[in-house]
């Protein structure tokens, strides 16, 4: 999925399985959405949690879970997003 701004650039990306997706050595989607929180979080990455996943909003770079608090959950999608594009 991607998303274009009034300019046509493009400021939201997203993707989802069957794609490979990794930061810092972490495979983000198609796991358990609370152990990629957790390898991210053993790296000093810190995100913020709503209702729909978590947004590393310093990153540009956001994980896609409809059920976050179930603990078998996995990562559905991986967006990165140009600054500001949340605000």
């Amino acid at each position: 999925m991607l998303h274009f701004d009034e300019s046509d650039k493009l400021n939201f990306a997203e993707v989802t399985p069957p794609a490979e997706v990794f930061y810092v050595g972490v495979s983000l989607l198609a796991r358990n959405y609370h152990e990629v929180i957790s390898d991210l979080s053993s790296r000093g990455i810190q995100g913020t949690e709503d209702g729909s996943g978590i947004e590393y909003s310093e990153l540009g770079l956001a994980l896609f879970n409809p059920a976050p608090e179930e603990s078998e959950s996995v990562v559905e999608g991986v967006s990165v997003f140009a600054p500001g594009y949340y605000s």
